[in-house]
């Protein structure tokens, strides 16, 4: 359908360059290309237009990658690159290519309409962790996420060769009690930071939010200490649009912030309903959403903070008090502070 191997014939090529790698220890590096938004031209164009796009995307990458190199369709909308004996620092480069002809190059649909295309890339060089090409495979696809923030569309995934750790699990049963006064509910979420439970408030009987920390992040040197000290100027903060943190609990081994339970759904997930609907926000709506969230931001600012995390699945939509309010503030630290990167 595309002119390049299927995911079968791609898994096979890819075998055997992974023992040719073995044998001469030669780099190696993959990369996923992922078309953005193929669902949506599919809906408003037909799958015919989303097949030749497609086709138009795997036909760039083929004429500006060499012959040995290998191209293939691995999902609905991505394909994938092997460079043989190249490593992510060249490969890259390749890549920004394809993707900045893909971007320059107007496609024209079979009824002659332009289609805009958005291409994004990650790149991940085979290492001792990858056991085999699917968890190749799998580290690229994940690491496409990232792509969007990068300049030229393109990010590199991460932690081939490095030992890694397992974050510690953290996970309390509905009816425990944290510090003798919040009773857990249930689990609402998990993030990159930890857990958020739902709870209740026992000396003053209200519904509250839980986030608990990593256990792991708990022991790492001064992170309490800057929670700590950033928790307090939050708890300072009282805006309509910003979820309100109440309190900065450690006991124990634990360590958690104790914030207000907005009841709602997240813009992401309605983001992605109107999608699948082929449906869009109307403008006075966005226009609110995006007024109330830069509000809240000012206050943060004003303060001396910044959140480091704004991402639709942090806004909460809320249905009680029809406000969109702006979550995650774990990760927030004072401007000009130095710590180490964080959030999306």
């Amino acid at each position: 359908l595309l002119g390049v191997r299927s995911r079968a014939a791609l898994d096979d090529a890819i075998r055997t360059e992974i023992a040719r790698h073995n044998r001469t220890k030669s780099p190696l590096t993959l990369a996923v290309l992922d078309v953005e938004a193929l669902r949506v031209i599919n809906d408003r164009y037909g799958h015919l237009a989303g097949d030749a796009v497609l086709r138009h995307v795997a036909r760039s990458a083929n004429e500006l990658v060499r012959p040995h190199d290998l191209v293939g369709r691995v999902g609905g909308d991505e394909i994938a690159i092997v460079l043989g004996d190249t490593e992510a620092k060249e490969a890259r480069k390749v890549v920004s290519r394809i993707i900045s002809t893909i971007r320059e190059e107007p496609f024209l649909n079979i009824d002659g309409a332009a289609i805009e295309l958005s291409v994004r890339a990650a790149l991940a060089e085979f290492g001792q962790r990858d056991m085999d090409g699917a968890s190749w495979l799998a580290r690229a696809s994940e690491a496409t996420s990232l792509a969007r923030s990068a300049e030229d569309g393109v990010a590199v995934a991460g932690g081939d060769d490095r030992p890694q750790t397992a974050r510690p699990e953290v996970r309390f049963e509905p009816g425990t009690t944290l510090a003798g006064m919040y009773e857990i509910a249930h689990e609402i979420s998990r993030g990159a930071m930890g857990v958020v439970y739902r709870a209740e408030d026992l000396g003053l009987s209200r519904p509250v939010a839980i986030k608990m920390l990593r256990p792991d992040l708990v022991r790492e040197p001064g992170v309490v200490d800057r929670f700590r000290d950033e928790a307090g100027i939050l708890a300072s903060l009282s805006h309509e649009n910003l979820v309100r943190i109440y309190s900065l609990v450690e006991a124990d081994d634990d360590v958690f912030f104790v914030m207000e339970l907005v009841e709602g759904v997240s813009l992401h997930s309605v983001i992605n309903d109107f999608i699948s609907r082929n449906r869009y926000l109307a403008r006075e709506r966005v226009g609110t959403i995006i007024t109330e969230i830069a509000s809240a931001l000012d206050a943060m600012h004003d303060a001396g903070v910044m959140h480091r995390d704004v991402k639709p699945s942090n806004v909460v939509l809320d249905r009680a008090r029809d406000r969109a309010v702006l979550l995650d503030v774990g990760l927030a630290r004072r401007l000009g502070s130095q710590s180490d990167a964080a959030g999306t």
